[in-house]
């Protein structure tokens, strides 16, 4: 048996053991304010409101489920999707671009290290280009440095104008399940 103790209309205290060995009975109980506890019964996962009646020798809780407003769920559903859908587009920019069967990072300090030994190679110089894995690497020419510049540039517009797509489509949905059928998938077709 729980026993509390009524602080106000929605709290309580509940009796620890080591404080109910300090009374011997349950009259000492009742007189400091703690009575047996009668629980509303309710089901798990939906939100109520509480509040506790108090008798001469209970505390009986009442529960109201909290009716959520439906632009407030559409509107958690959609700023759920736009987080699912930034963390997707994320992760997609940096994942790399294959060039010559070698991947390498799309990254911004990838952008910047090709700008700059683009901008200090002759037209037939060549050097060593390395992957993502920092093993792999490809005999790169100014061309060849420029090409994967330029996939990482595409990689990155794809990208972009995917999202203004997606974003587009969670704000106009009218329904949570509409908002839930959104697919976000950054995946080129050509890969």
């Amino acid at each position: 048996m729980k026993y509390v103790k009524k602080i106000n209309e929605t709290q309580l205290e509940t009796l620890t053991n080591d404080k109910a060995l300090n009374y011997l009975d349950e009259t000492e109980l009742n007189a400091e304010g703690y009575k047996e506890f009668v629980p509303a019964q309710r089901e798990e996962g939906k939100p109520y409101r509480y509040s506790y009646e108090e008798t001469e020798t209970q505390i009986i809780e009442h529960v109201e489920e909290i009716i959520p407003d439906p632009v407030d769920i559409l509107n958690s559903a959609k700023e759920a999707k736009k987080q699912e859908n930034a963390t997707i587009r994320d992760a997609r920019l940096i994942a790399g671009v294959i060039y010559k069967t070698v991947l390498f990072d799309s990254d911004t300090d990838q952008k910047v290290n090709l700008r700059e030994q683009i901008g200090s190679m002759n037209d037939t110089e060549t050097i060593n280009w390395y992957g993502m894995d920092s093993v792999s690497y490809v005999v790169c020419t100014k061309k060849d440095l420029s090409n994967i510049g330029n996939l990482i540039k595409a990689l990155t517009a794809y990208v972009w104008t995917h999202n203004a797509e997606i974003v587009t489509a969670i704000e106009n949905a009218e329904t949570v399940e509409e908002v839930e059928a959104i697919e976000i998938d950054y995946t080129l077709l050509e890969e």
